[in-house]
């Protein structure tokens, strides 16, 4: 039995075509517009004023307490199963102590950014970074 002979494919010696280019001239202006965005972006929102954030303890939906992120204090909150220490330093915010049983509380650790929250359920007691004009984080 012989084979029969095979055709050889003239796939390899044919010229490469503008259609098998990895990147194309349209693709380079893509990426050139979306970094001159981004750019644009970072340049903008470096030149906006910070705002101050603040501290808002509350119990029970009241607020007891209310100061800005920057200064350094020690609060002590009383819920309804006993007291709870926050405490503020160095633009960290965080609860020491307090009277829960799991202290998932005190294990939250320290916040600092816009919108973080730090909860104790079992003595109704709410710990929140806001905004000084109590503008939500989305909305700015």
């Amino acid at each position: 039995m012989t084979m029969p002979a095979r055709e050889h494919s003239t796939e390899a010696t044919r010229p490469v075509s503008d259609k098998t280019k990895i990147v194309r001239a349209g693709d380079i202006v893509v990426f050139v517009v979306l970094g001159a965005s981004a750019l644009f972006m970072i340049w903008a929102g470096a030149g906006a004023p910070k705002a101050i954030s603040e501290v808002e303890i509350s119990v029970g939906g009241d607020v007891v307490h209310r100061a800005s992120l920057g200064q350094n204090f020690t609060q002590k909150v009383l819920g309804p199963l006993g007291v709870t220490t926050v405490m503020c330093r160095d633009g960290y915010v965080w609860v020491n102590d307090s009277c829960c049983p799991n202290k998932l509380c005190v294990k939250t650790g320290k916040v600092h950014t816009q919108g973080q929250t730090i909860v104790c359920v079992p003595n109704r007691v709410v710990v929140r970074v806001v905004g000084a004009d109590d503008v939500d984080a989305i909305a700015m």
